[in-house]
């Protein structure tokens, strides 16, 4: 996933309102990422593999964004531009707070991305032992990029990370 922050502006659907500027964050995910994470889809729906790129024009929004983007309606359907493109709400996702998902956390604008695109992140779940699906993983493509080694990690080794942080804190 890619992140950044850019200035949307939103206007209800069909409507000659003018458009609102708002400045809000975005998260470029692809199809699966709402499942691998349990991230619920409180209204609508996530991407479809044929939406697998920001051009598709769609987008989802955590409800926080939703509210922020349009107070006291519903932001399926509505029509946002970010970054100049117009994007239409294909759903709303429950915003990700607390405990392990901390590490996920966000409020703001999905908007889909192939896992071919350059400066994605993978993120697997797998059953067993997590420790040795890494080693696993990492056999064959260490074998091209040596340095690959340092950019995989265990989701227990990332929270173990941000916890040690706080300690120092």
């Amino acid at each position: 996933s890619v992140s950044g922050e850019a200035s949307a502006d939103t206007r209800p659907a069909d409507s000659a309102e003018e458009p609102r500027s708002v400045v809000i964050n975005y998260r470029l995910v692809s199809p699966g990422y709402f499942h691998l994470l349990e991230v619920d889809l409180i209204h609508g729906r996530g991407f479809t593999e044929s939406e697998g790129a920001p051009e598709a024009g769609v987008a989802v929004v955590s409800e926080s964004a939703a509210r922020k983007l349009w107070p006291g309606g519903d932001a399926l359907g509505q029509v946002l531009r970010l970054q100049s493109r117009a994007l239409t709400v294909v759903g709303v996702a429950r915003d990700v707070s607390g405990g392990l998902m901390q590490l996920f956390s966000f409020s703001g604008v999905y908007l889909p991305v192939s896992l071919q695109d350059p400066g994605t992140e993978l993120l697997l779940r797998v059953r067993g032992d997590p420790g040795q699906a890494r080693l696993v993983l990492l056999d064959r493509p260490t074998q091209v990029d040596p340095a690959l080694d340092h950019e995989v990690h265990t989701l227990r080794t990332v929270a173990g990370m941000g916890a040690y942080i706080l300690q120092i804190a």
